[in-house]
């Protein structure tokens, strides 16, 4: 038995396997479910639910926002006596907003600790290490961008994903279904899931799916108080969300000492639309040359300085027979190995989260 790895870094659109009808179940309770009539094409439906979820727009009203997270360990493949690679535990995120220039960001998971702002003196920030923990990555992404903001408006994906919109039911709740497929030959690499109303309740990307869950309404928009996080049939991060109006507004609180900070230190995750990198390098390994082509996805943070850190298998469903573990070990130790030439905005460098797609070719010499 063997194994062809064949790495593609920054394949956003390749083969993701969708599982969503488990997550629907939960939700059929939810209120909101009334359709307000279907917009004509996918970025109509991204454009609703982002309008439904977003709290941070020019007329939102001040919030108060606490998130009591756990973030949990994927398939790290240690060998014996290795420590963990992923920070996990019970986290803390709180924010305060007032508006879209006045706001303060609190994240503590385990010994990471960084604080936020951006008040009339500028922004600042403060932090223990020199990127974000993958898992507070996830979870920020989906506080802050439940639709991604290439998909509205949809030119900054390169205008390549076409769209499948399907309607359908699980256990008599309809929902809708929103695939993006690149050709005949190959699954969806992205799919997101609403009620008719247009709530968002499921967004799969990259190997990672988001399920947002017991929504209540605030302030004119739509706000989930649970989050689930999983890959390749794991959950990776639970969160419990709160929002109310904020009851301390005082000055100092949006205060740090210091100068501004750069551009690229910030808590806020980073698209790759939005920074210059170039990606880590593309590794071979060619074991057969035949049989079946299987995904494998993996997500590595790529520090200020380059470095790769917190690597990961997020999905290798199909691979965890014993005789390929070897390989897969192989393949991240590979990745912690990687230095390349940081990710930079606006000159400064920054981190990036990368969810990488790899194809493998499994079958036997």
């Amino acid at each position: 038995m063997a194994l062809r790895i064949n790495t593609r870094t920054r394949t956003f659109r390749r083969f993701l396997l969708l599982t969503f009808a488990c997550f629907i179940f939960p939700i059929a309770a939810q209120t909101g479910t009334t359709s307000l009539g279907d917009p004509k094409d996918a970025v109509g439906w991204f454009q609703r639910a982002s309008d439904q979820m977003s709290l941070r727009t020019l007329d939102s009203a001040p919030f108060h926002m606490k998130v009591k997270f756990t973030a949990l360990p994927g398939l790290e493949l240690l060998q014996k006596k290795e420590k963990p690679h992923i920070i996990t535990g019970d986290g803390v995120y709180e924010e305060t907003w007032l508006g879209p220039h006045h706001w303060r960001r609190e994240v503590t998971l385990g010994d990471y600790h960084a604080v936020e702002v951006e008040s009339p003196q500028g922004r600042k920030m403060q932090y223990t290490s020199d990127y974000e923990p993958s898992r507070v990555l996830m979870l920020l992404d989906a506080l802050l961008y439940p639709i991604p903001r290439q998909r509205t408006p949809s030119e900054l994906d390169g205008g390549h994903l076409r769209w499948k919109i399907q309607n359908n039911s699980v256990g008599g709740l309809p929902f809708v279904l929103i695939n993006a497929v690149v050709d005949e030959n190959e699954g969806p690499t992205a799919a997101y899931v609403f009620l008719p109303s247009g709530m968002l309740v499921q967004r799969m990307e990259i190997g990672l799916t988001a399920s947002w869950q017991d929504q209540v309404a605030f302030a004119g928009h739509v706000v989930p108080r649970r989050l689930t996080i999983q890959a390749g049939g794991r959950t990776l991060l639970t969160a419990d969300i709160k929002v109310e109006p904020p009851s301390q507004t005082d000055a100092s609180i949006f205060e740090l000492p210091g100068e501004t900070a750069d551009p690229g230190t910030t808590l806020r995750p980073l698209s790759a639309f939005e920074v210059r990198w170039h990606g880590v390098p593309e590794d071979f390994t060619i074991i057969s040359p035949d049989s079946a082509v299987l995904p494998l996805v993996t997500r590595l943070v790529t520090d200020r300085h380059g470095g790769a850190q917190e690597v990961e298998l997020l999905d290798a469903r199909n691979l965890q027979a014993q005789a390929n573990s070897k390989y897969l070990a192989d393949l991240l130790d590979s990745l912690r190995r990687i230095r390349v030439r940081p990710a930079s905005i606006d000159k400064s460098p920054t981190e990036v989260a990368e969810n990488n797609v790899h194809l493998l070719l499994y079958g036997h010499k």
